[in-house]
């Protein structure tokens, strides 16, 4: 091999491995910074979450969730043409102009996406006001508790998102006047808390959550791999192939 070809396939293997490093290993729960929203494609009213940013890295591919077992939820928030009495509808999807007030317990899975520890995969919360905590438990194939992982997202939320012409119904008739806020967290956030050596947490398939007097507006996930992510690999790929023929 002649030295320049050595040093070109140095150069760029390396440069490759930097670029498709993970990043480092979140600490914590962390607030989403910005976001970005676009009108409902087919309603007059109802906005749609297209774009989070949280720990410096902003998301385009969401998920929205699919809610199943709702338990409480006694006021609605919707927008005018989002208006039912569905808490699952209310729960599911993108809209950042629907939720519920006084939760106590919601399964969330994000159709037949699956995640795994390591994936870079990220899940995000919306509140109403963004002042309650909920824990989390992790689901299986079959919709089941996975033993043994929790997490407590705590009220560290970021910026205030203006839901549009949104309103809380109770009993008491319509309130207007409310923000959300959201918080993100990874796999690499929850908490071992079984006996003896951590075995390795298997594939997720959905997230439970619970807690007293909880006001969830959106609940969703990234898709995993982020696109730019594949396309800088065969990009690199490409050019680091080329390169080496070109020096032969």
């Amino acid at each position: 091999m002649k030295p320049t070809c050595f040093w070109l396939r140095v150069l760029i293997s390396a440069g490759l491995v930097g670029a498709l490093a993970p990043m480092a290993a979140r600490a914590d729960v962390m607030p989403i910074t910005a976001v970005t929203i676009a009108d409902h494609p087919t309603l007059v009213t109802g906005e749609l979450l297209t774009s989070v940013t949280s720990d410096g890295t902003t998301y385009a591919n969401l998920i929205g969730g699919t809610a199943a077992n709702v338990s409480g939820g006694t006021s609605l928030f919707y927008s005018s043409a989002e208006a039912t009495t569905d808490k699952a509808t209310l729960l599911s999807g993108l809209s950042t102009t629907t939720g519920l007030a006084n939760v106590t317990s919601v399964d969330i899975t994000f159709g037949t996406q699956v995640f795994s520890l390591g994936d870079d995969s990220s899940f995000f919360m919306f509140d109403i006001y963004g002042n309650d905590s909920a824990s989390v438990q992790l689901l299986d194939s079959g919709g089941n508790p996975i033993a043994d992982y929790s997490l407590t997202t705590g009220s560290g939320y970021g910026v205030s998102v203006d839901p549009g012409d949104a309103v809380l119904v109770n009993g008491g008739g319509e309130e207007a006047g409310y923000y959300i806020k959201g918080l993100s967290f990874a796999l690499e956030d929850f908490t071992y808390t079984g006996t003896g050596t951590d075995p390795g947490m298997p594939d997720v398939y959905g997230l439970r959550f619970t807690g007293s007097g909880w006001d969830p507006a959106l609940l969703g996930a990234t898709l995993v791999p982020e696109p730019p992510s594949v396309l800088l690999l065969l990009m690199a790929t490409g050019a680091l192939g080329l390169a080496v023929r070109w020096y032969r």
